[in-house]
């Protein structure tokens, strides 16, 4: 089986890109946190009352 990709340039600051950074990295910032310090990050989702996923209300 063989499967083709296709690249292509795409701006890298509209809101989506932005939001979805943003997320990865609270994500990974939250997992040290977690490993090592034993609380969630100062910028974690746990930290505002909500979780990821959840819709703000």
């Amino acid at each position: 089986m063989t499967s083709e990709w296709t690249i292509t340039p795409e701006q890298h600051d509209p809101p989506l890109a932005r939001t979805l950074w943003r997320t990865y990295y609270t994500e990974v910032s939250d997992r040290w946190y977690l490993l090592y310090e034993g609380r969630h990050s100062p910028y974690s989702q746990h930290w505002f009352g909500k979780r990821l996923g959840e819709q703000a209300e």
